[in-house]
């Protein structure tokens, strides 16, 4: 259903340029409903009598309780223990994060006055259905994450959720280097940035890895790295050149 629902989405915005501000809001808010329209089609759709704000969630990733909704910076997730699977509901009004590339008025005082400067950043920002589908394909391309798009929400008020599943993983959390090595060796290559984060980028994809922390990798009984919750994306014209990646 993901893999599906991604195809139709692709088809949809084929002809869009990227954007930013109010028409990239319009863009996601149309990428939603065809999402709500595909959803009713193919049995998926959910439509809740309450809205989100009214789901009792805990804010603390690291409760002990398992039947807790523990609510992070995109889902809320929980923990379906008969099937060891891990439920998340992405958090309105976006679709998970995106890493984007975004620029900085910096005022500074000088001899000549005050100036102003721009200033580049890699910031997380609200990602596109689209953006969120795309990410957790790649997952399970090159992780072999098995998550699942099971339902699409629509809340009373309009706003849209995508509710999707992935295996519960446990095991010791990594060190930064036992992942660093980890996507070296498995063929991502390591982008230097004047920024200074951790950026890896696999070639034969086209897709970039973010967030790559230990909070989101296990290591298995197997020994065996699992990244369970790393930001892959596809990074547009605008983050390829800044990095430099061709």
């Amino acid at each position: 259903m993901l893999e599906a629902l991604l195809n139709e989405l692709r088809h949809l915005h084929r002809d869009h340029k990227e954007s930013d501000g109010r028409e990239r809001r319009l863009s996601i808010q149309e990428q939603a409903k065809y999402a709500c329209a595909f959803a009713r089609k193919n049995g998926i759709l959910v439509e809740p009598s309450y809205d989100f704000s009214e789901i009792s969630v805990v804010n603390n990733t690291q409760t002990t309780d398992e039947t807790s909704l523990v609510k992070g910076a995109e889902h809320v997730v929980e923990l379906d223990a008969s099937l060891r699977r891990m439920k998340k509901i992405t958090i309105p009004t976006g679709f998970g994060l995106t890493p984007k590339l975004l620029y900085h008025d910096v005022p500074h005082a000088s001899l000549r006055g005050n100036q102003v400067t721009t200033r580049a950043s890699i910031e997380y920002i609200e990602g596109s259905p689209l953006e969120y589908l795309t990410r957790w394909h790649a997952c399970n391309e090159l992780f072999h994450d098995d998550a699942k798009l099971t339902t699409v929400i629509l809340w009373p008020n309009g706003d849209t959720s995508f509710g999707i599943t992935q295996p519960q993983y446990s095991g010791n959390i990594p060190e930064v280097s036992r992942i660093e090595d980890y996507f070296s060796q498995a063929g991502w290559t390591r982008i230097k940035n004047a920024l200074h984060h951790t950026i890896f980028y696999n070639y034969a994809f086209g897709v970039l890895a973010f967030d790559i922390e230990p909070r989101n990798c296990y290591i298995s009984q197997q020994g065996n790295l699992l990244p369970f919750d790393v930001i892959l994306s596809e990074p547009d014209d605008v983050l390829s050149d800044f990095l430099q990646l061709y």
